[in-house]
């Protein structure tokens, strides 16, 4: 990839930009972080740029440094060495430790075994890695928890270094490696991915990018700081034309009819004063307060008229006539009724015969005994003899029902009759004349007062009529209760309409003094007054209002300038450059790979860019590739996709893959496994894989190419996880001999420290364990059947023979060996047994003299069937 070639197309753009972008485009394309004092500067540009500040000095002119020639990329030399000290992960074993070959590492391991607790930790430490990340602990034993913890050992630069995950999670080397599992297939099938890489010198469109998030930070914290509430609101609060130019300041506002509107003169002051001065006078009128005063004068003195006019109606001579005319026909009709009536009581000797008490009492009887003649019902008229009396209630006989007889008739007669209407008529006068009000007259009254003032001849005759009409009105109520004319009542022919000129005269007043009202004057010159107030108030505080409104043109210009920080432009050109410099590589490199990997034609790579990003997603026919291809295909598509990535990451040292080719068939096993020995050549390759026949592909390949290492991860006594460095089925070849468990012995022997003793031993009995799983393959049963053979070599079979007694020898030893290793790990029953080097050493002796004693036997058995 050729970074000048970029850097020049960047520059070419940047020619085009605003001065703050050409400034710090160049600043980031030569290195430069974006610190404080990069983020300053640009800010300051902006500023100029966009008239949010004043420029200070003149701009000097870019020069940007272009490239003539192209610079490869480069990376650090490093390479992983080991992944040690594992601990916390799923149900793996504590202390494992994983040699890693520069070339390629080949883990084997049965289903089970551990394999995928391995791949998760890998995943979460190698973090450009799309894969499994989910990590648990060990779910059979609540008593272990902890954090998953392990550490990386790389070679660098001739050193060793260690790394230590999650410690060190998200240091640069761990960027260097990348994972490829099954959950990644689908991801690479399905998902719109980016490149887990920046490209080199794609990362300037990271940084402006971050330049430009951080300068719109800043900007809006800015805005933030200075946006406040309008605080000159509450200074105005007539309604004129100025608080409406108060209530709109914004970035709009014309500062220039602001301070028209502030032009407070002299001639201003002079009429504000004079305005006040009127104000004050008319106010002086108190108008208002003598029409209200005038107007409670006319009500009382209409009260007057009216309550008094009624008292001097019932004190005419008409009414008066009227009055003792009911008492002389009072006399005369009670002077009848006695002619009439008492005359017939006289010979039953009843005491005040004829008296009103008596006449009372037999009106009550009466009235009484029709009561009880209603609630009979019969139809009798009390008394009939046998009837009680009313009050003794002895039995009535005929000379007392005589005597009731001639009350009803008294009570019955006309002249009775007429004078019980006489005296209703008598009640009700009195009823009238005393429901007459009082009328209060005298100092008392604000009337009496004003017409004493104004009108004091009318004062003293009408205060004398109130009071001499007072006293016959009570002398005329105290003859009809007396039935008497003892007192005096006068008789008055006095009107009250002679006050009606003087209701007449108030109305004229009031009248007067509604036209001199001057509440319409006090309301004009308090508008004018009102609005020269706050001219007055606005010239004073001008200075801090023009401030204001110079704040808020400010921040709309200040929110404006924010568009500047769209990434429009820049995602097209990122786009644009992307696809030039790395989408038709990986095009191409895509293409190569699925040739190789004899992966589908028909697959496209769709790309599109977001933010900066460009993604990429494979696609047939607009469909999800997983939606079509069979599983063996989407398996070879995606690793395709990884390989092409990680050959175009020029900072990738090494690629991880967990069963790469579960699903495929043997002829695209081998196309794989030589397409990874292939990659090893330039990158560490390290594959944990349960199928055999593809380690046996690896291993082969790889003898005249590269260096290789097999592994063997197993589950053991419930121990999950052991690995087993140097050591597979895939590589029993290499067991002819007891070369390597005799090596092991050597250094065990030699080596002082416990621990490392310990683990030269276990490698010493493990490949022990190989040399009698070659012997039972090849001396045994004579290679009639290999691992990673397709073919049976039938012919073998006379070779074979049936061994009973041999065979439960070899399998009683295997088992034994099988303890040794056991103890390595710490098992519950040799922990306090640890297998030393003469252990290993009498192991090997023990296995030479099987594989003699194998050889006798079957000389024996040759030799008799020859005879």
């Amino acid at each position: 990839m050729c970074k000048a070639i970029l850097k020049n197309q960047i520059i070419e753009w940047l020619r085009n930009q605003p001065y703050w972008l050409q400034f710090s485009g160049n600043q980031i394309l030569e290195g430069q972080v974006i610190d404080e004092n990069l983020l300053s500067n640009t800010l300051t540009f902006f500023k100029e740029e966009n008239g949010l500040k004043p420029a200070e000095n003149e701009q000097t002119p870019i020069v940007f440094n272009e490239i003539e020639t192209s610079v490869s990329s480069t990376t650090n030399d490093i390479e992983l060495q080991a992944v040690k000290d594992i601990e916390n992960v799923n149900a793996l074993i504590s202390g494992q430790e994983i040699e890693i070959n520069k070339n390629l590492t080949v883990i084997y391991g049965n289903n089970g075994t551990g394999k995928s607790g391995y791949i998760r930790l890998l995943n979460n430490a190698f973090y450009n890695s799309r894969g499994d990340k989910n990590i648990l602990g060990n779910v059979f034993n609540e008593t272990e928890s902890g954090q998953p913890t392990c550490k990386f050992v790389f070679k660098s630069n001739g050193g060793t270094l260690d790394k230590f995950f999650p410690a060190d999670k998200n240091c640069f080397e761990f960027s260097q490696y990348s994972v490829f599992d099954t959950q990644s297939v689908k991801i690479h099938l399905d998902n719109d991915n980016q490149l887990n890489f920046t490209p080199s010198g794609f990362d300037f469109f990271e940084k402006i990018l971050q330049l430009f998030e951080e300068l719109k930070s800043n900007i809006n914290t800015e805005i933030n700081s200075l946006k406040k509430t309008n605080p000159f609101l509450i200074h105005f609060q007539n309604d004129n034309e100025i608080k409406k130019a108060v209530e709109s300041f914004n970035s709009q506002t014309d500062i220039e009819k602001l301070k028209a509107y502030a032009n407070f003169s002299e001639e201003d002051a002079e009429k504000l004063e004079g305005i006040k001065k009127k104000i004050a006078e008319l106010k002086a009128l108190n108008i208002q307060e003598k029409i209200s005063a005038f107007e409670k004068l006319q009500r009382e003195l209409s009260d007057f008229i009216q309550k008094q006019q009624n008292i001097i109606n019932f004190l005419t001579q008409e009414k008066i006539d009227y009055y003792y005319g009911l008492l002389d026909n009072f006399y005369k009709t009670q002077t009848l009724v006695n002619a009439e009536g008492i005359k017939s009581f006289e010979k039953y000797n009843i005491d005040l015969v004829g008296s009103q008490p008596w006449r009372d009492f037999v009106i009550a009887a009466r009235n009484y005994k029709i009561q009880i003649e209603n609630k009979k019902g019969d139809g009798n008229n009390y008394p009939v003899e046998g009837d009680r009396c009313l009050f003794c209630l002895q039995p009535i006989s005929g000379n007392e029902k005589s005597l009731i007889d001639t009350y009803w008739k008294l009570l019955q007669s006309q002249a009775e009759t007429e004078l019980n209407k006489i005296k209703q008529d008598i009640a009700n006068a009195i009823r009238e004349l005393k429901n007459l009000p009082t009328v209060v007259f005298n100092d008392t009254t604000n009337l009496f007062g004003f017409l004493k003032q104004y009108h004091p001849d009318q004062t003293e005759k009408w205060q004398k009529i109130v009071t001499d009409s007072e006293n016959s009105k009570n002398n005329l109520i105290q003859n009809l209760e007396k039935l008497n004319k003892e007192l005096l009542v006068t008789v008055f022919t006095v009107n009250t309409s002679e006050l009606n000129p003087i209701s007449q005269k108030l109305n004229e007043s009031i009248d007067e003094l509604f036209k001199k009202k001057p509440d319409q004057e006090i309301a004009t010159l308090t508008f004018q007054q009102n609005y020269l107030t706050d001219k007055s108030l606005l010239s004073k505080l001008l200075s801090q209002i023009i401030e204001y409104v110079l704040t808020c043109k400010w921040i709309s210009k200040a929110e404006n300038s924010l568009g500047a920080f769209r990434t429009n432009s820049l995602t097209t050109l990122q786009g644009s450059l992307f696809n030039q410099h790395i989408t038709d590589k990986y095009t191409s490199t895509f293409e190569t790979e699925c040739d190789f990997l004899k992966a589908p034609k028909f697959i496209e790579i769709k790309q599109r860019n977001d933010r900066l990003k460009t993604l990429r997603k494979l696609s047939i026919a607009n469909k999800k590739a997983s939606l079509i291809l069979s599983e063996g295909e989407q398996r070879a598509i995606s690793l395709a996709d990884f390989l092409t990535e990680v050959q175009l990451n020029p900072q990738n040292k090494g690629v991880v893959f967990d069963d790469p080719v579960t699903s495929l068939d043997h002829q695209r096993r081998a196309l794989i496994a030589e397409r990874l020995v292939k990659l090893a050549e330039t990158k560490q390759v390290i594959i944990f894989t349960h199928d055999l026949l593809f380690v046996n592909y690896l291993k082969n390949l790889s003898e005249l190419m590269i260096d290789i290492q097999c592994h063997w991860i197993e589950k053991i006594n419930d121990k999950t996880g052991i690995v087993s460095n140097n050591n597979s089925p895939a590589t029993e070849g290499d067991y002819k001999s007891l070369k390597n468990a005799d090596d092991a012995w050597k250094a065990a022997r030699k080596e002082t420290s416990p621990t490392e003793r310990e683990k030269l031993l276990r490698t010493g009995f493990s490949s022990l364990r190989t040399n009698y799983e070659y012997l039972i393959i090849f001396d045994l049963f004579q290679a009639v059947v290999l691992r990673f053979d397709e073919r049976v070599s039938v012919e073998r079979l006379k070779d074979v023979v049936v061994l009973p007694d041999f065979t439960k020898k070899l399998i009683a030893k295997v088992g034994h060996l099988s303890r040794y290793i056991e103890a390595h790990l710490h098992s519950d029953t040799f922990v306090s047994n640890k297998p030393e080097p003469d252990d290993l050493k009498r192991e090997m002796d023990e296995f030479n003299e099987l594989k003699k004693e194998l050889k006798e036997l079957r000389n024996e058995i040759k030799a008799g069937a020859q005879s």
